[in-house]
């Protein structure tokens, strides 16, 4: 059994791997509309990838038998959907993600 901090810190990471998830659908569904048909494919692999991060704390939650707490999953915002832009939206949120890992992992990092 896992304790309820670190419950609460994965309920919480789960709830962004599926925002995560959501965000790459949503830049595929976009570089779909431009015809950048490669970079759709790419961002959709990107989807199945988080989604298949998040499914996997949701089974090691249940299996801990910690409550699953999801929540809603806020439509994702970025400003440039040109090309270029989806693959710089596409790295912030990848640096914002491994900085939150690290922190929830105990690893220390200098900066965001």
């Amino acid at each position: 059994m896992i304790s309820k901090k670190m419950a609460e810190r994965l309920n919480d990471q789960l709830n962004k791997e599926f925002y995560s998830a959501y965000l790459y659908l949503s830049i595929s569904a976009s570089c779909s509309s431009h015809g950048f048909n490669g970079a759709a494919h790419w961002f959709f692999i990107q989807y199945q990838e988080e989604n298949a991060h998040a499914l996997k704390m949701f089974r090691y939650l249940n299996d801990q038998n910690v409550d699953i707490d999801l929540r809603i999953i806020s439509a994702p915002e970025f400003e440039d959907l040109s090309f270029i832009g989806a693959f710089k939206t596409s790295l912030e949120h990848e640096q914002k993600m491994t900085y939150q890992l690290n922190e929830l992992s105990g690893h220390s990092v200098t900066s965001q």
